[in-house]
């Protein structure tokens, strides 16, 4: 049963590796009016996949909101009718190519997130990156006056300050989960003379006694999470780096819409409009988060609480999740570089 559970989540680990690798990809960013992908346009996505498939779904519900907007204006009831359609878009929006669901996701399973938190995270990131929409778009027009090529400028440079705090903090996940606890390891299997208590610390640092499988040990190194650490408070400066990589690049759609909905004087319309589509690419990433929570925590349960294995699915899971954020800011990076578009 052990094996099975490993290999059950090694086999999700791989997919979602996948998916992060595809999701962060240069080659499915639409370019659009503004600097910022165009939902009307589809033709990077391969013929008869399901990011074509969903990508064409964004574009029937962009095309709604746009009427939407205009039907505002003679029927104040519509306003309903856009907000729904909004979340709509942002469900499909965060199903498709982009970088945000790869990197929370990633994050989460790195860092043990429990669930609760993991949907904390995904919701505090998709209102951020609405938030960041309309603060890009009410100040470029309201205070700046910015044309629209100086708003491209603007947007790109938000793409590339996101590619690189996902850059970093993939380097940093990569530090304190993968390179600090090996050299830990290291030093404590060339110490000598080897007394009791340091064959301990070189035994469960690197997973030889599974009597050594505990919440916290001597090597410092805590490889089960203690309980009172996951059922604590939430640990707000941890999780702001995730928050802050995925936020600062404003939601694809959001921009359209709300350069949309100042050029017709509906301010506020625009503005309901992303929080809305905000809230339905938080419900997305929400359900991606849960699955891969959800899926670790079926391989420690089958695993058993005993034995080296549940010791061994939390590190890969950690370390799975460190390379996939350094994988997804690697390819983000080297996008902005090369002056490619970026995914949102």
């Amino acid at each position: 049963m052990t094996r099975r559970a490993s290999f059950l989540f090694l086999g999700i680990l791989v997919v979602v590796g996948l998916g992060a690798a595809l999701a962060a990809s240069p080659a499915f960013a639409q370019a659009g009016p503004f600097g910022v992908g165009n939902p009307e346009l589809g033709a990077s996505a391969p013929r008869g996949s399901i990011f074509a498939w969903i990508i064409h779904q964004q574009s029937i519900f962009y095309l709604a909101l746009k009427s939407g907007l205009r039907a505002m204006k003679t029927d104040p009831n519509a306003g309903w009718w856009m907000i729904g359609l909004s979340f709509l878009y942002g469900v499909f929006h965060a199903a498709g190519p982009g970088h945000g669901k790869a990197v929370i996701t990633s994050y989460v399973l790195a860092n043990d997130e429990t669930l609760k938190r993991g949907i904390m995270l995904a919701l505090i990131s998709a209102f951020v990156q609405g938030v960041m929409a309309i603060l890009l778009v009410g100040s470029a027009i309201l205070i700046f006056n910015l044309t629209a090529l100086q708003m491209t400028d603007a947007t790109t440079a938000l793409e590339r300050t996101s590619a690189a705090a996902i850059l970093g903090l993939g380097l940093w996940l990569v530090w304190t989960k993968i390179v600090e606890p090996f050299v830990r390891a290291r030093r404590a299997a060339r110490a000598a003379p080897v007394t009791a208590s340091e064959a301990d610390v070189v035994d469960c640092a690197i997973g030889g006694d599974p009597a050594a499988f505990a919440a916290a040990c001597p090597c410092g190194v805590q490889h089960m999470p203690d309980p009172s650490l996951i059922k604590g408070p939430f640990d707000w400066k941890k999780a702001l780096g995730a928050i802050a990589a995925v936020g600062v690049r404003p939601c694809t759609g959001a921009l359209i819409v709300l350069v949309f909905a100042f050029a017709q004087g509906m301010r506020l319309a625009g503005i309901g409009s992303v929080m809305a589509m905000a809230l339905g690419t938080g419900f997305t990433v929400s359900v991606l988060a849960s699955l891969a929570v959800s899926a670790r925590n079926l391989a420690l349960k089958i695993a058993g609480d005993e034995g080296p294995w549940p010791r061994r699915i939390l590190r890969t899971a950690e370390v799975t999740g460190a390379l996939l954020v350094l994988t997804a800011g690697s390819l983000l990076a080297g996008a902005a570089i090369w002056g490619g578009p970026i995914g949102g």
